[in-house]
């Protein structure tokens, strides 16, 4: 009997984060999620990040300031690569934006790199940088690993 309610109880706290099909719980910034081996946060978000003169008409770049950490156990474990195309923008329609790979001066700095090597026990962190349609409402940020893990935050 015991037994049983641990179990439920178990079922139920694994379930209270659980948003359904509409994929990982959402998050607020400034906060951290586990995944797997690293920890991942937006710290901030920035609208209109680019100044307009920068944009090719009817875009904008909008920016969020993010910051990963290899939390790996082993320490003979090779350092984890990061990219900044493991994180894209989401609208309020559903479609998903990829990073940018251009900069201009004015650009937030410093930028997460598009791909480095963070050994165990180190973070990186930096802004990464969406081209988006001008009157697009960008309402999350999304972070997924290969192995299908994946977080969402929000910008508001």
């Amino acid at each position: 009997m015991i037994r049983t309610a641990l179990v439920v109880a178990a079922a139920t706290i694994a379930l209270a984060g659980c948003t359904g099909d509409d994929g990982p719980p959402e998050l607020g910034l400034g906060r951290g999620v586990d995944l797997d081996d690293l920890t991942a946060a937006v710290l901030q978000y920035q609208r209109d990040a680019e100044p307009r003169t920068a944009n090719l008409p009817g875009s904008r770049m909008d920016a969020a300031l993010v910051r990963m950490c290899n939390e790996a156990v082993d320490a003979g474990e090779a350092p984890d690569v990061f990219s900044a195309y493991a994180w894209t923008a989401r609208d309020d329609d559903g479609r998903s934006y990829d990073p940018t790979s251009t900069t201009f001066q004015q650009s937030p700095s410093p930028l997460l790199p598009t791909e480095t090597q963070v050994a165990m026990g180190d973070c990186v962190q930096g802004w990464v940088i969406w081209d988006v349609p001008a009157d697009t409402t960008v309402v999350g940020i999304a972070f997924a690993r290969d192995s299908g893990e994946a977080a969402t935050w929000s910008t508001s």
